[in-house]
């Protein structure tokens, strides 16, 4: 459930921080939220948000430190629109990427170390 828009009121909220992960780097984030009425009946509220986290795994087989950071981010708008006390109408859109650099798991030859597809043995032509 996500906050609605509110008429007659503004708002604005923001907050930050900063990690450090030994043996990894440091990660950060960063998310706001502004709420803005447009006339006596529309308002307007929309967030976001941004995180890093630096990888703390090491990949050793393929020579990569920190082989599972990540980076997300994602935000919310909407737009009420309040004719009447009996009526309102809410628009609403959201959006979110996730991306992280190494999967969990993959499957590997054991003597080069390529990924290979899990089923056929076959090479998957990533270097992951």
């Amino acid at each position: 459930v996500t906050a609605a828009p509110k008429l007659g009121t503004v708002e604005a909220r923001a907050q930050a921080s900063v990690e450090d992960t030994s043996d990894a780097g440091t990660g950060y984030s960063g998310a706001a939220m502004l709420n803005v009425p447009l006339g006596d009946k529309f308002a307007f509220r929309a967030s976001g948000y941004y995180r890093f986290l630096p990888g703390f795994v090491d990949a050793v087989p393929r020579g990569e430190d920190g082989a599972d950071d990540s980076a997300s981010y994602g935000g919310r708008a909407a737009l009420l629109f309040q004719p009447t006390e009996e009526l309102s109408i809410r628009l609403a859109a959201q959006l979110q990427n996730i991306r992280v650099d190494s999967p969990s798991s993959f499957t590997a030859d054991p003597l080069t170390m390529r990924p290979v597809d899990p089923v056929t043995g076959a090479p998957t032509g990533g270097d992951r």
